[in-house]
C-alpha cells in the first residue's frame, strides 16, 4: 500500500513439483492484483494463471488448474447511519476466463450484488448476474481435448436476515438460474430459524434445497458395465437433480468454562436420468445418440441417490487457565445406490439404518506458566 493507505498492490506466486517413478511434473500458479482500498468507492483488478501441471492435492485441495482469470471489480459502500440504514453496500464482478493449453476462451461473467441493514438491525440483499456468451466448458468432458458448450444464462436472488440479538430470528436466502435452454432451469432456496430460549441455549434449524430442472452432465458408461463405450464418444445426460440439505446446529452454555455444542447434518442428493447424447467434436453441442443407458421399464442405469448423515457432538470445560478438557463424540453414515422413490422421510428412515462409524475423542490441553515454574 501507499503511504495514504489508499491503494495497494498485491501479488502471490507457487510452484508444485510431483515426484513420480520415471519423471518429475512441474506446475506453477501466480496472481497479481491493483485495489482502490480507501474510501466509500473501492475497486480492484486482478490477473490469476494456474498452469495445467500445476497440482497440490497431496497438501490439500485443488479445485482446477489449467486456467487463467482476468477480474474487474468494485464497490460502493455507505458506513454512516442514514435514514433507516446503518449501512449499505452495492458492488460488482466482471471476470474473463480462459484454458491455458489448449489457449481457448471459456467463460465471461457479469454479476451485481446489494446489502441493506436497517437500523433495528434487520438486513436484506438482492443480486443479479448472467454469462452471455456460450461457455466452452473443457472440465465437464473431463477432458482437455473437446468442450460442451455450455448455454448462455442469468440469474437473479435475495436474502433476508432478522436482529440476530432478539430470542427468535430467521434467514431466508432465494436463488433463480435461467438458461437459453427449453426446460433448463436451477432454483435454491434455504430457511434457518434461529432461537435463543435463554442466555444459556441457542440452536439453529435449517434446511437448504437446490433443484435442478433439464440438468445436463457428464455420464461414464464403464459405471455401469459398458467398457466398449468408453472410447466412442463422450456421453452427456440430460437429469433433474434434487440435493436437500438440513441441519441443527446448538450449544447450551453451563457456566464461563463449560459448554455442550451439538452439529448434526443430513445430506441428500438424486439424479434422475431421462436422456442422453454424445458432445460434438466440432462446435460441443449435444448430439444425438444410439447409447442407451436404461433398464427394461424405461429407468436409467445412471441414476443415482447419496445420503450423508453425521452427528457432531462436543463439551469442553476450561478447568484452568489456558488449559482444556475437549470431548467430542462423532457419529458418520454414509449411504449410496438408486433412488428409492424421492421420498425424503424414507430416504432419513434408510440412511439412519445403514452401516455407521461412531468415534470418541479426549483432547486435555494443559498451559504451563513458565516464569510460575521458574519462580
Amino acid at each position: 500500500a501507499d503511504k495514504n493507505n489508499r491503494y495497494a498492490v498485491s501479488s502471490y506466486a507457487g510452484m508444485s513439483h510431483n515426484f513420480n517413478e520415471t519423471n518429475t511434473v512441474s506446475g506453477s500458479t501466480w496472481l497479481v492484483a491493483f485495489e482502490k482500498i480507501s474510501g466509500n468507492f473501492t475497486f480492484g483488478i486482478s490477473q490469476d494463471y494456474v498452469s495445467d501441471e500445476y497440482d497440490i492435492n497431496d497438501l490439500g485441495i485443488q479445485f482446477f488448474n489449467n486456467i487463467s482469470n482476468s477480474n474487474l471489480y468494485g464497490q460502493y459502500a455507505n458506513f454512516s447511519p442514514k435514514a433507516n440504514f446503518n449501512f449499505w453496500r452495492h458492488s460488482f464482478d466482471i471476470s474473463y476466463q480462459r484454458v491455458n493449453n489448449p489457449n481457448d476462451f471459456a467463460n465471461f461473467s457479469t454479476s451485481w450484488s446489494m446489502v441493506y441493514n436497517t437500523t433495528s438491525f434487520h438486513a436484506f440483499g438482492l443480486n443479479a448476474g448472467a454469462e452471455p456468451i456460450k461457455t466452452r466448458d473443457y472440465f465437464e468432458t473431463r477432458t482437455f481435448d473437446q468442450y460442451y458448450q455450455f448455454p448462455t444464462n442469468y440469474n437473479f436472488g435475495g436474502f433476508i436476515s432478522t436482529d440476530y440479538s432478539r430470542p427468535f430470528a430467521f434467514d431466508i436466502r432465494l436463488q433463480n438460474r435461467v438458461f437459453d435452454e427449453p426446460g433448463r432451469r436451477y432454483f435454491f432456496y434455504s430457511i434457518a430459524p434461529r432461537f435463543r430460549p435463554s442466555d444459556k441455549l441457542f440452536f439453529v434449524i435449517g434446511h437448504n434445497r437446490d433443484l435442478r430442472k433439464n440438468d445436463i452432465g457428464y455420464v461414464n458408461p464403464a459405471a455401469i458395465g459398458l467398457t466398449e463405450r468408453v472410447s466412442d464418444s463422450i456421453y452427456f445426460g440430460r437429469r433433474r437433480v434434487v440435493e436437500h440439505e438440513s441441519f441443527i446446529d446448538g450449544s447450551y452454555i453451563f457456566n464461563n468454562k463449560m459448554a455442550l455444542n451439538l452439529n448434526l447434518r443430513h445430506y441428500w442428493s438424486t439424479a434422475v436420468y431421462n436422456k442422453f447424447y454424445y458432445v460434438s467434436k466440432e462446435d460441443g453441442a449435444l448430439e444425438e445418440t444410439d447409447y442407451e443407458g436404461f433398464a427394461e421399464g424405461g429407468v436409467s442405469l445412471h441414476n443415482q441417490s447419496f445420503n450423508a448423515f453425521n452427528i457432531d457432538l462436543g463439551f469442553s470445560w476450561r478447568f484452568a487457565p489456558g488449559s482444556d478438557i475437549n470431548v467430542v463424540w462423532k457419529n458418520v453414515i454414509f449411504k449410496s445406490g438408486d433412488p428409492l422413490e424421492r421420498n425424503y422421510f424414507r430416504e432419513l428412515e434408510e440412511t439412519v439404518n445403514a452401516p455407521q462409524v461412531n468415534s470418541l475423542s479426549i483432547r486435555i490441553l494443559y498451559f504451563v506458566d513458565y516464569l510460575w515454574l521458574k519462580k
